[in-house]
C-alpha cells in the first residue's frame, strides 16, 4: 500500500513538471531566469515551480535539496500544491531525512484548504497508523471529504472502508455507491469491486443504490 502512494505522489509532482517545462522550453533560457529571480524575490508560485522543476531535472540539474528549499518556502506562504508536495518529498525522503510525522504535518496544512490529494494522504495515513496512531475512523472522515470533491481514489478507499466495515459500519449498498462513483472517475479497479459488492444486494436494493449513484453523479458533476 505504501508504494502506492510513493507512486502516486511522484506522479503528482511530475504531472505538474510536465506543465511547467513545456511553459518554459516555449520561453527558452530566459523564462528561466526570470522564474528564478521572481522566485528569490518571494514569489510562491514562482517558488513553487522551481521546486517543481529541481524535483524532475527538467530545464534545469536535478537536485533534491533545492527543490525542498523552494518547495519549503511556497509552502511556508500557503500554497497547497506545495505543501502536498513537500509533505510527498518528506514521505520519500528526497532532500530530507524521511519523516512521516512531517509529511502528515504538511498534508494537514494542505488538506484544510481542500486539496484533495492531500486529504487522501492523510486518510491512508490514519488507515495505516503511519505518522500518526492509526485511527479508521479518522482516515474514513479524510477519505470523504475528498471522495466528495470527486477524487476517484478517494472514493474508491472510501467505498473499501463501507465493504470491509472499517471505520463505518458494514453497508454493501454504499460500497456499491461510492465503488459506481470510482469507476465513472476512471479508477481502474472499482468495477470489479462494484460488481462484487451488487452481488451482495437484492434486485430492489441494488435498484436503489443505482438510483442513488445516479443522484450523486448528478450533484458531483460527474458522468453516470
Amino acid at each position: 500500500m505504501k508504494i502506492k502512494w510513493i507512486i502516486s505522489g511522484l506522479t503528482l509532482l511530475v504531472v505538474i513538471s510536465l506543465i511547467t517545462v513545456w511553459l518554459l522550453i516555449s520561453n527558452g533560457d530566459e523564462e528561466i531566469r526570470s522564474l528564478r529571480i521572481r522566485a528569490e524575490q518571494g514569489d510562491s508560485e514562482a517558488q513553487y515551480n522551481l521546486g517543481v522543476l529541481y524535483f524532475g531535472g527538467e530545464a534545469v540539474p536535478q537536485d533534491y535539496s533545492q527543490a525542498v528549499f523552494w518547495t519549503r518556502l511556497a509552502a511556508e506562504q500557503g500554497v497547497a500544491g506545495a505543501q502536498m508536495n513537500l509533505g510527498t518529498l518528506y514521505f520519500n525522503g528526497f532532500g530530507v531525512f524521511q519523516d512521516d510525522a512531517e509529511a502528515v504535518r504538511w498534508w494537514l496544512l494542505a488538506a484544510n484548504q481542500g486539496f484533495s490529494v492531500a486529504q487522501q494522504a492523510l486518510g491512508f495515513m490514519y488507515f495505516n497508523g503511519e505518522g500518526v496512531p492509526q485511527d479508521y475512523r479518522e482516515a474514513v472522515r479524510w477519505y470523504r471529504l475528498a471522495a466528495g470533491q470527486g477524487f476517484a481514489g478517494a472514493q474508491f478507499d472510501l467505498a473499501n472502508a463501507y465493504h470491509y466495515g472499517e471505520g463505518v459500519a458494514q453497508d454493501n449498498r454504499e460500497a456499491y455507491i461510492w465503488y459506481s462513483l470510482a469507476a465513472a472517475g476512471g479508477h481502474p479497479e472499482s468495477a470489479q469491486y462494484r460488481d462484487e459488492a451488487a452481488a451482495e444486494l437484492s434486485p430492489d436494493e441494488l435498484a436503489a443504490a443505482q438510483t442513488e449513484a445516479r443522484r450523486r453523479f448528478e450533484a458531483m458533476g460527474q458522468p453516470p
